[in-house]
């Protein structure tokens, strides 16, 4: 088993449907750490900008199913190279917090999505998803605190609009409707991200697949509703650090 394959006090994943205002709640979580004179780590979604994967990211919303299926080796070298230097971060401990913005996990459910819409076979769906798992085993990044951010797929269509991504707005308000209704039942807690958890991918056991169920387990979670994290109190926001640790 992977030393490090332990809950990381701190570690904090925010997940949520397409537009739901993920980044303004964490750019307010962070701000508000840093006011207590604290350090905090934003890992984002900042690979979109890079000049390889953008194109990709805008195929993903058009042709999920290719896209899918094609970019394993940008997966490989995104969530293996990427994923490892998050955990060497992580364990450094040079921040008090460090906030994700979605995980590995979520990029299973994106698969999920792909297979019950048709775009891709069953077979290809957990092809990827035991490739995904064992890159996760591998190199795993457990929160301490999971946080699901809920909000209807009208309001997360209308954030869409206002911050106008155009892979996003390319795959339509119905597209994005039913996709993030999906990521709203699926996200919505720990037991739902790893009911479909391929078992002991190859070059992991069993064991190591116990030990992982168990520690994912004990994550902490939220669910935090648009009226609740839009605005947030500090009072919640308190509330989130102190079960982050």
């Amino acid at each position: 088993m992977h030393q490090h394959l332990r809950r990381l006090p701190g570690l904090i994943v925010v997940d949520g449907p397409i537009g739901v205002g993920k980044s303004t709640f964490i750019d307010t979580l962070r701000k508000h750490i840093e006011n207590k004179g604290l350090k905090a780590l934003l890992i984002g979604e900042d690979f979109v900008t890079d000049p390889i994967v953008a194109p990709l990211m805008n195929e993903s919303y058009r042709r999920p199913g290719e896209f899918l299926m094609l970019s394993q080796t940008l997966i490989t070298a995104f969530y293996g190279n990427w994923h490892r230097k998050i955990l060497d971060l992580v364990l450094s401990k040079n921040y008090d917090y460090v906030i994700m913005d979605r995980w590995m996990l979520s990029v299973v459910v994106f698969t999920d999505s792909g297979r019950r819409n048709g775009s891709i076979t069953d077979a290809q769906a957990a092809s990827l998803t035991e490739f995904l798992t064992h890159v996760f085993v591998k190199n795993p990044l457990i929160p301490h605190l999971y946080i699901q951010l809920s909000s209807s797929v009208e309001d997360c269509w209308k954030n869409i609009i206002l911050r106008s991504r155009n892979y996003e707005l390319d795959g339509g308000e119905e597209q994005m409707a039913t996709l993030n209704a999906f990521l709203l039942k699926e996200t919505a807690s720990i037991g739902c991200l790893t009911s479909r958890f391929a078992k002991a991918p190859y070059g992991t056991t069993p064991d190591e697949m116990d030990t992982l169920w168990n520690e994912m387990k004990a994550i902490k979670e939220m669910v935090l509703t648009r009226d609740q994290f839009w605005t947030p109190s500090a009072e919640l926001l308190d509330n989130v650090l102190a079960a982050s640790k």
